[in-house]
């Protein structure tokens, strides 16, 4: 029995003329990019010398309420960011399936259907990044251990 062809072609050339005829939705998806990579913005900062750094580390430890007052206003610019983002991921799954069926949508309800579905997006997020890190750990464990136990040919054979 042979499974049916899909038609990749067919599939973008109805994405393009969906997010082209409803721009409102290239904001659902820049708000779900910004919010994807907002934890991995400062492994970017450039490496400058190490007189500079050394100083603004100083100040910092002598001054933890600067210290602290911004690390809690990264911490909530982080989180509004991940609620923003799982608000339009909601509202772009929802959109696209409105427009699918040929229904009204707009931004203002893509964002109060993203509201809707907030939890469930969320919980299944969170579901998701602990089942890869138990996988992680599973592969993982047992290569830990042949190192651990001198046995580097076959743990290096198994890390690669």
């Amino acid at each position: 029995m042979s499974s049916p062809k899909i038609d990749y072609q067919e599939i973008i050339k109805k994405a393009a003329v969906i997010t082209w005829r409803n721009r409102y939705l290239w904001w659902l998806g820049f708000f779900v990019v910004v919010a994807g990579t907002f934890g991995s913005f400062f492994q970017y900062f450039p490496k400058g010398e190490k007189v500079e750094g050394q100083k603004i580390i100083e100040y910092l430890s002598s001054n933890t309420e600067v210290m602290i007052l911004i690390c809690m206003t990264v911490f909530f610019i982080w989180l509004m960011l991940g609620i923003l983002g799982i608000i339009a991921k909601g509202g772009l799954i929802k959109s696209i399936y409105k427009i699918d069926k040929k229904e009204k949508t707009s931004l203002k309800s893509a964002f109060q259907e993203g509201k809707k579905y907030f939890w469930e997006i969320f919980f299944i997020g969170t579901l998701s990044i602990v089942f890869i890190l138990a996988t992680l750990l599973v592969f993982m464990l047992p290569i830990g251990f042949l190192f651990y136990n001198k046995a580097y040919f076959l743990g290096g054979l198994l890390s690669f």
